[in-house]
C-alpha cells in the first residue's frame, strides 16, 4: 500500500467519505464500521528558567548552554502555539490524541506543571495517550517526574473508561497496550533514559514483548508510539543506499542503541505506522527489506511548537485518518497542521503548500 498525493496536499490511500465514531462498542465487539481519527502532536519544549537549581548537574548546564549560548530558547514558544493548537484539535473532534515526548525542555517540575496547565482541557476532551522523550527525563534525578504529572495518560488512560491500558508500574511491562473501544491499540515504548549523548534504549525483554504483543492483538489494528526515529531519511541523496531502501535512524549521539532489534521487531509483524518525534524535521516516510514484501511506515511529527529558521522543522502536528478493513484497520489520509503567524493558528495544507520534499515512498517490489 503506497501514498499517493491527494488534492488536499495531504497523503491519501483512499477517498471513502468521511465520519465519526459517535457509539462506542466493547473491545470483544466487532471493530467499528466508522473512520477513526488520530491527532499526533509532539516535542513542544516547555523551558522555564526558574526551574533549573542552583546547582546544575552536568546535563543540566549543557542544556542550559543549548538553550541560550546556541540560541534554542528562541527557536521554541510552547506557551503560544500549543494554546491554539489545544483549540484546533477540539475543532477536529478526534477518537485519541497521541504524543510522542519532550514536553519539557530540561525535564523540572515547573516545566511539567506548565505544561499540564495549557494542555489540560485537550486532554480532559479526548482520550489521550503521552510518552516521555529524551528532555523528560533530562537527568537521574528528574527521571520519572513525569509520571507525577502525567501517569494517568501514559499509562492508565482516562478516568471514563474511554481507553485504558494493561500497563503495570514494573519497569517490565513496556510496552504499555491501551485498547480503544473501537478496535484501535495504541503501543507505548518506553526509549527515553537519562544520557549525556541522549542516546535511548528499551529495557530488558521490552523489544520481546512488543514482537508478542503485536502478533497477539494483530497488526493491523496497531499503531506503535515511541520518542525516537527508526528510519532516517533526512542523510541527503548523497548519503542513501543504491537499493532505494531507507537506512535506520543510526548516529553517533541521540538516537537509539538498539534501533536494529526495534526495526526487526516492527518488521516481523508490521504495524500500522510507527509515529515518533525526537527529530525536529517533519517526514512520512515507507521503506521494506528483502523479498519479503513487508513495509514500515514511519510518521515523524517533527516538532509541534518550533518558530525558528528552518522551514523544514515548522511547527505542526498530523491528523490521520483510519477506516476499517478485513484485516483490522488502513490508513486513509494523513494531513498536516502548520502553524500560520499570520492567522495564529494551525491550518491544514494545501496542495500548493504542501512542503513534503522529505517524503520518500518506498514500495516493497522495488527492495533488493
Amino acid at each position: 500500500m503506497a501514498f499517493v498525493e491527494g488534492s488536499a496536499g495531504s497523503w491519501r490511500v483512499s477517498r471513502r467519505p468521511k465520519s465519526r465514531i459517535c457509539d462506542r462498542v466493547h473491545d470483544e465487539e466487532r471493530h467499528s464500521t466508522r473512520r477513526v481519527k488520530l491527532v499526533h502532536w509532539t516535542d513542544v519544549h516547555f523551558f522555564v528558567p526558574d526551574g533549573v537549581k542552583v546547582l546544575p548537574e552536568r546535563k543540566e548546564l549543557l542544556g542550559l548552554l543549548n538553550l541560550y549560548v546556541m540560541g534554542r530558547e528562541k527557536e521554541f514558544n510552547p506557551e503560544r502555539l500549543v494554546s491554539r493548537l489545544v483549540d484546533d484539535v477540539a475543532a477536529l473532534n478526534p477518537d485519541v490524541v497521541v504524543f510522542s515526548g519532550d514536553l519539557s525542555a530540561m525535564g523540572t517540575s515547573v516545566e511539567f506543571e506548565t505544561a499540564l496547565r495549557v494542555i489540560k482541557p485537550m486532554l480532559a476532551a479526548f482520550p489521550s495517550v503521552l510518552i516521555a522523550g529524551n528532555h523528560d527525563r533530562y537527568t537521574q534525578q528528574g527521571r520519572n517526574r513525569m509520571e507525577t504529572y502525567f501517569g494517568q495518560w501514559m499509562t492508565g488512560g482516562t478516568e471514563d473508561g474511554a481507553l485504558w491500558s494493561s500497563f503495570d508500574s514494573a519497569d517490565e511491562s513496556w510496552p504499555g497496550l491501551f485498547k480503544l473501544q473501537n478496535g484501535l491499540r495504541i503501543i507505548t515504548l518506553d526509549q527515553a533514559r537519562p544520557s549525556v549523548a541522549s542516546n535511548g534504549a528499551h529495557s530488558r525483554g521490552q523489544i520481546s514483548r512488543l514482537r508478542s504483543t503485536l502478533q497477539s492483538e494483530g497488526p493491523q489494528n496497531c499503531i506503535v508510539v515511541g520518542h525516537y526515529p527508526v528510519l532516517d531519511p533526512w542523510l541527503g541523496s548523497g548519503r542513501m543506499p543504491r537499493n532505494g531502501s531507507v537506512p535506520l535512524y543510526e548516529r553517533l549521539g541521540r538516537s537509539l542503541k538498539d534501533v536494529n532489534e526495534l526495526h526487526a521487531a516492527l518488521l516481523a509483524h508490521p504495524p500500522l505506522a510507527y509515529l515518533c518525534g525526537h527529530h525536529h524535521a517533519q517526514s512520512i516516510v515507507r521503506s521494506s527489506q528483502g523479498k519479503s514484501g513487508r513495509s514500515l511506515l514511519q510518521v515523524c511529527c517533527g516538532s509541534s511548537a518550533y518558530v525558528g529558521h528552518k522551514d523544514s522543522n515548522w511547527a505542526g502536528f498530523y491528523e490521520i485518518d483510519l477506516e476499517p478493513s478485513s484485516g483490522g484497520f488502513e490508513i486513509a489520509d494523513i494531513h498536516r497542521h502548520v502553524w500560520s503567524n499570520q492567522t495564529q493558528r494551525f491550518l491544514r495544507q494545501t496542495s500548493s503548500e504542501a512542503d513534503l520534499h522529505s517524503v520518500l515512498t518506498v514500495a516493497p517490489e522495488t527492495q533488493g
